[in-house]
């Protein structure tokens, strides 16, 4: 069950010697209790448990997090139908993500994405030649990639789990931050990667310039957000776990004015403006707001 204590061990590094990041953000004005706190678009900077940061190995964490039975039920319940209407976004920055893996796995193979949400990372993938799989919780995103011909097993279970050394690629954008102990979601990846295989991940960086001047107001302090990492925490965690950094780079996520400003309570009206609405839809511009994309490859 869900429980917040004022002593709490690092979830990684098991020590004791944590501090307060941020206390809660309860009283934040531009939280938003509309939004499914689980689901991908869920509302901006809308954190209502502490955060604290262990000294010794440099992660934050929440305090008050969810067992990992409630957390799959939270996933598996997600229904998030504003994602679909931002998809302009979404291909252009999924088109950018399988062009950089290209690169640097130019003869491609096989893929496995870990958190494929509605499966548009996995089409485009096929597109170029990938033979790719993935995994997603939410049975709402999975009928709809099944839309797209794209077939998502509903957990990393052992149909995956044991195909030892099978991956040239595993994927994960946007999952490590959601997990209670990202070191074993590593772990695993490690193991099913062929070695020498490809690693990509996307996070939130708390030392960017972005979380650092914002502080405890900056948008990616979300309620589902259970892990943070700085550079040298992320970098460690995959070195921890096996691994070896190849690119450390600026994430570029594509999103439209209209999204932007659907995300603050004081910019919403806009958006009711239809013929606003529409324009604003069809403007995109990339940005990465402190979240960063990591490659490293299995030792």
């Amino acid at each position: 069950m869900f429980s917040e204590n004022s002593k709490v061990k690092c979830p990684i590094c098991g020590e004791w010697s944590s501090e307060y990041l941020f206390s809660n953000n309860k009283y934040n004005p531009f939280a938003d209790t509309h939004f499914t706190h689980y689901s991908c678009t869920s509302s901006i900077n809308h954190n209502l448990y502490s955060i604290m940061k262990c000294t010794n190995c440099d992660i934050a964490f929440q305090t008050q997090k969810p067992d990992e039975k409630e957390l799959s039920q939270l996933y598996g319940n997600v229904v998030d139908n504003l994602y679909l209407q931002e998809e302009k976004g979404r291909y252009k920055t999924f088109n950018n993500a399988v062009k950089n893996l290209n690169k640097l796995c130019p003869e491609k193979g096989k893929l496995l994405e870990i958190g494929s949400y509605t499966g548009i990372f996995l089409e485009i993938a096929k597109n170029n030649q990938w033979h790719a799989e993935g995994v997603e919780l939410s049975s709402w995103a999975r009928n709809i990639a099944a839309s797209r011909n794209i077939s998502l097993y509903s957990s990393l279970d052992d149909s995956i789990l044991n195909k030892v050394n099978h991956f040239d690629s595993i994927i994960m954008w946007d999952v490590i931050e959601h997990l209670t102990h990202p070191q074993d979601i590593l772990k695993k990846a490690h193991k099913l990667l062929k070695p020498g295989g490809i690693l990509g991940v996307s996070t939130i960086i708390i030392d960017s310039i972005s979380a650092s001047v914002l502080k405890k107001y900056y948008p990616f302090y979300l309620d589902m957000h259970l892990i943070y990492f700085t550079k040298r925490s992320l970098i460690n965690i995959l070195k921890n776990t096996g691994f070896e950094i190849i690119e450390f780079k600026r994430h570029k996520r594509y999103v439209s004015i209209s999204y932007i400003l659907s995300k603050f309570s004081i910019l919403k009206n806009i958006n009711k403006i239809t013929f606003l609405r529409k324009i604003l839809s069809n403007i995109h511009f990339f940005c990465s707001f402190g979240v960063r994309d990591i490659y490293a490859r299995k030792i």
